[in-house]
């Protein structure tokens, strides 16, 4: 069955999240000053781990994959990339 889920993330260069294999990510908000990650997943298919990094504007040095959102917090924005692994 295909459904949305939340899941937190943190203000960290190395958050790993286990969601189910093949989820679609599809927005990265802000959310009562929390940042959140929205996925549509498939609950039915095997868990992977997924790793995204969340930087402030001027910490990010180097490329960490794919950019997915901006996000305003508190005065301060943060930027959220989804880690790329090596195969």
């Amino acid at each position: 069955m295909k459904t949305v889920w939340k899941y937190d993330l943190y203000f960290s260069p190395n958050v790993n999240i286990t969601m189910p294999k093949g989820a679609k990510i599809l927005s990265v908000q802000n959310q009562y000053d929390n940042l959140h990650l929205w996925a549509l997943v498939d609950t039915e298919a095997p868990l992977e781990l997924r790793t995204f990094a969340v930087f402030e504007t001027g910490e990010f040095k180097e490329s960490y994959g794919n950019h997915l959102a901006t996000v305003q917090i508190r005065g301060f924005v943060w930027h959220v990339f989804e880690t790329v692994r090596e195969t």
